[in-house]
């Protein structure tokens, strides 16, 4: 509790400053060596072993559509109709379309989409349980449009999205666009969590937009050969580890509109909700070693600012892994060390807050490490 009331105060970092020096003598240090680890987590929750690479060829672009907006849905009977409306509403000069990708539904969701008089707008995809993952990739197989949008299926676009977005898309020759967003509950209340400092801001840092991948329009091209992997959470790393690293690669256009695009529903069932006390968090991981595993099929190198992103990644999977054992978060503490040996060997943060948590993780101190991970 006083590590989060340190965070929120700004406070976080110069606690670890403070503290780091003692700590680095008489902190606890897990006796397991990287093997142990890894089969300790293994056992824990397997690695599901997917990748992020496609090694076929998708449709051909369609000079008729500019947008295809891919939405996976199973089991949201509840939230369905108003997530379609939201999307088949939309007031534009662009032409889009909506794939949606009735992922083994069992209860009335494939039926609602059904039930919907066929337009132009809308594709409606039946196919048996995949996952979240495999549900968008079927979407991402069969798009052609010039960009493409995930839109999950208890959210709602915002009044005017796909306008905003394709007009700073093709205004800027924008490979990728980012919109804000606001949560909203039950009754309606929402709140803004995202803003930008201009009406369009160009270049933001990558670093600083956000994971998810709803919410973004990405030139479709960037998914030739790039697919959720399935079998696992936090799907959307992606992003962090494959797509801003290929954007930054290229120099490609990024631009940011300050125009609230996306409404996302607060869902206290959602995975980020309940996933600390399953196993399966530790798919945060298992993730990210996948991705690093398949950034040689897109030519990526690992750079200062993949090491970063590792970085954050190992804050963040504390925070989703936190309710696990003691022993099976000190053996994650041994494989991000492992980790960072084998990918970025030479590699040190240049971020002065963040050299505690390197050299807490460099010398398994247990005690320290999770200290930088609640504070920082």
């Amino acid at each position: 509790m006083l590590g989060k009331v340190l965070k929120k105060a700004g406070l976080g970092s110069a606690a670890v400053t403070l503290l780091a020096p003692p700590l680095r003598r008489f902190g606890r240090k897990p006796l397991m060596t990287a093997a142990e680890a890894d089969a300790l987590l293994c056992a824990h929750s397997p690695d599901p072993r997917s990748s992020a690479f496609f090694s076929g060829n998708g449709p051909a672009p369609s000079p008729d559509l500019d947008l295809d907006i891919i939405v996976p849905v199973y089991n949201v009977e509840r939230y369905l109709p108003a997530c379609i409306d939201s999307i088949l509403s939309q007031k534009t000069d662009y032409r889009f379309r909506a794939i949606f990708v009735d992922d083994g539904s069992t209860d009335a969701s494939g039926q609602i989409l059904d039930a919907y008089p066929a337009s132009p707008r809308m594709l409606v995809i039946h196919q048996e349980n995949q996952g979240l993952s495999g549900a968008r990739n079927t979407g991402i197989a069969h798009a052609s449009g010039a960009y493409l949008l995930f839109v999950d299926s208890d959210d709602r676009l915002a009044p005017g999205a796909v306008q905003a977005m394709l007009s700073a898309a093709f205004s800027h020759e924008a490979a990728l666009v980012q919109g804000c967003f606001s949560t909203f509950v039950e009754n309606g209340k929402e709140r803004r969590e995202l803003s930008f400092p201009s009406p369009i801001a160009e270049d933001p840092p990558l670093d600083t937009l956000p994971g998810y991948a709803w919410g973004k329009l990405i030139r479709r091209d960037y998914f030739e050969h790039l697919r959720f992997p399935v079998g696992y959470w936090y799907e959307d790393s992606i992003n962090a580890h494959i797509l801003f690293p290929a954007l930054q690669r290229d120099q490609a256009k990024v631009v940011a509109v300050n125009d609230i695009v996306y409404l996302y529903r607060n869902n206290p069932q959602g995975i980020s909700r309940v996933a600390q006390r399953k196993p399966k968090s530790l798919d945060s991981f298992w993730i990210t070693k996948a991705l690093f595993a398949d950034r040689h099929f897109f030519a990526l190198e690992n750079t200062q600012f993949d090491y970063e992103m590792v970085l954050d990644m190992i804050l963040l999977t504390y925070e989703r892994t936190q309710h696990q054992p003691p022993q099976i978060r000190q053996a994650l503490m041994v494989q991000w060390d492992a980790f960072l040996r084998e990918r970025f060997p030479g590699f040190h943060t240049r971020r002065r807050s963040f050299e505690n948590l390197e050299r807490a993780t460099n010398e398994h101190n247990f005690t320290l490490y999770s200290l930088c991970c609640q504070l920082l």
